[in-house]
């Protein structure tokens, strides 16, 4: 057994597991307080050992604290550097030192050395010597280029960061540029090429679906019902008109879905959508009616582009050519006719004011 042995043997420790004990570096030391916050020490290590004037060991500790609120998480890298001495062999006083210590005031980018311990109960806070404080300068200086490292790394992290989120945001870019090139080429093909088809037995009844030709997208025709003919064979028509980006997309079945609309046209719409007219006259007519129903459909919405259901919307009509007209004398429309539009009209506001009525009458 060599003196130093002898000297740093715990009073009363005896055993080799005993002596090993006190010698063995605690991984954290954690000291709890009164008001709630404790201090935690880790990542202790040995920095360096010095033999004093008067023979004895010191090493000189180092290690990282933190204050926190009990019970909080602790964040190792916010950590202040802390350094102090305890003899060689006697580690168990490191956690004496620490609680000394709690709760100080440290510096977080240099070492703050807090003292020497002697013996259990016997740490003093005094200037190191020149020799530990060559030390400590050494860690500062090792401290220093961890901070800026750290700094480095960080702001290179942050670079590359950026330089892919501006990458990102660039393809995000190209990607939409593209898919909006996509859909635009699919409404002006819609356009170019418009459709109207269905009949007499939809779910609802007779309803259709065609292109909106003022913007490609799919305009459904809805809660149709034919209602007069005169005698020069042009018939009136209502109904309700809805605009939808895709054919797939869900539907409604509302009786107060879409613009509700009043038309005239010069045959049964079931006729000019399935009737096998000369295949020109045929697109001829459908291109009118879809025209028609389209601009109606449009000019009906209010200024913020939703429906309104405050009046039935007179859309006009077509002529046998496919023209668009107004539902006027001087367009040839009969006086039959334009007077049944107009009762329409007149009906459906009353209807609706006596629903806004009862309804107002029941939400009393």
């Amino acid at each position: 057994m060599g003196l130093l042995d002898f000297l740093h043997k715990p009073k009363g420790k005896d055993t080799k597991e005993e002596i090993e004990d006190v010698s063995k570096i605690p991984p954290i030391i954690t000291v709890a307080r009164q008001d709630g916050t404790e201090t935690s020490a880790f990542h202790i290590e040995i920095a360096q050992k010095f033999r004093h004037r008067d023979e004895s060991v010191s090493c000189l500790i180092k290690a990282k604290v933190i204050n926190i609120k009990q019970g909080d998480t602790i964040f190792f890298e916010a950590g202040a550097p802390i350094c102090f001495e305890v003899p060689d062999g006697r580690m168990d006083l490191i956690k004496d030192v620490i609680e000394q210590n709690t709760g100080m005031q440290l510096n977080n980018s240099a070492y703050t050395y807090v003292g020497r311990a002697f013996e259990k109960g016997d740490i003093r806070l005094q200037p190191p010597s020149v020799a530990i404080n060559n030390e400590i300068t050494k860690l500062n200086a090792e401290r220093l280029a961890e901070i800026t490292n750290r700094r480095l790394e960080n702001s290179r992290r942050e670079e590359e960061r950026a330089r892919q989120e501006a990458l990102r945001r660039e393809a995000d870019s190209r990607e939409m540029d593209r898919r909006q090139e996509q859909r635009r080429r699919e409404l002006q093909y819609r356009i170019d090429n418009p459709f109207i088809k269905g009949g007499l037995d939809g779910p609802m009844g007779e309803e259709y679906d065609g292109v909106n030709l003022t913007n490609g997208e799919i305009l459904r025709i809805r809660n149709i019902r034919k209602i007069a003919k005169d005698t020069t064979g042009r018939y009136v028509y209502t109904a309700r008109l809805e605009s939808t980006p895709n054919e797939e997309d869900v539907e409604l079945f509302d009786p107060e879905t879409g613009v509700p609309v009043v038309f005239s046209i010069p045959f049964r719409l079931n006729d000019i959508v399935n009737s096998q007219y000369d295949e020109s006259y045929k697109v001829q007519l459908e291109r009118g009616l879809l025209q028609m129903l389209s601009t109606g459909y449009t000019t009906s919405l209010t200024p913020d582009e939703t429906w309104d259901n405050s009046v039935l919307h007179d859309i006009g009509g077509i002529d046998k050519s496919g023209q668009i007209i107004q539902n006027t004398r001087e367009a040839g429309v009969s006086i039959p006719i334009i007077n049944r539009i107009q009762q329409l009209q007149r009906q459906y506001t009353a209807e609706r004011k006596a629903r806004e009525n009862r309804q107002s009458y029941e939400d009393r």
